[in-house]
């Protein structure tokens, strides 16, 4: 048997392991967590990224300066929260998590008008993040979906609940980019996700290891989630 093949029994309890749920969306950990970022080929992301020759529609590992293998994701541990984070700032004034959404100070979670037939987001944005693993990566990734990318956070999260009521296991995604318009009309690139399939036999043994650390993974990626990433990191969807 060559070394990274598994016996038929441990692919049956690592399967039996995997169909239980394995994209959870509510310690010394060996599974070091990496931060991902989606190229939208600004000026901006030229300047951080050119060196290694970043193009549009790569994701990057904003911590190795390098390009991710793939696009596509298997999510491991998810959770929705709410962020006021000011434009310029290192920190965000608060997050709350779902079940505190009731201490969002008052009208902050409310979309409202510019005065110009625009509309202006809520103080406090919706956020949708999730560990994952990448396509050929080795070590998991924190995502976080906001503001124009949101809609892709949202879409993983109810696809995720409904494949788990049937216990069908995590699927795969593929992000990319894709051309949208504002309500007033400007362009722009919209990142969107899609279901590949089933997660991939292969990655399915590494998946079950990484759940089995979700509390560690979970604390680090929270922890993670409320750090400045960069000079730019309030511009960039994740």
């Amino acid at each position: 048997m060559a070394k990274n093949e598994l016996s038929k029994i441990e692919q049956e309890k690592a399967l039996a392991e995997f169909q239980q749920g394995v994209a959870t969306f509510d310690g010394d950990n060996s599974l070091s967590l990496g931060r991902a970022a989606m190229c939208y080929g600004t000026p901006e992301e030229e300047q951080m990224y050119g060196a290694i020759g970043a193009k549009r529609g790569v994701l990057i590992d904003t911590m190795e300066k390098r390009g991710l293998a793939s696009t596509k994701i298997v999510p491991l541990y998810g959770w929705e929260d709410r962020c006021c984070w000011p434009k310029g700032e290192k920190a965000p004034t608060y997050v709350y998590k779902f079940k505190d959404y009731n201490k969002i100070p008052a009208g902050h979670s409310d979309w409202s008008d510019d005065g110009k037939g625009g509309r202006v987001p809520p103080i406090a944005s919706i956020r949708y993040n999730f560990v994952c693993f990448v396509e050929g990566e080795q070590f998991p990734y924190l995502f976080t979906f906001k503001r124009t990318s949101a809609k892709a956070g949202e879409f993983i999260r109810t696809m995720e609940a409904r494949r788990a009521t049937r216990k069908m296991g995590t699927a795969m995604y593929v992000l990319k980019l894709i051309d949208d318009k504002t309500s007033e009309g400007k362009a722009y690139k919209r990142l969107v996700a899609e279901v590949v399939g089933d997660c991939p036999a292969d990655m399915v043994p590494m998946v079950v290891t990484a759940r089995k650390q979700t509390a560690v993974l979970s604390a680090v990626a929270e922890q993670m989630s409320t750090e400045h990433a960069g000079e730019v990191e309030e511009e960039v969807p994740f």
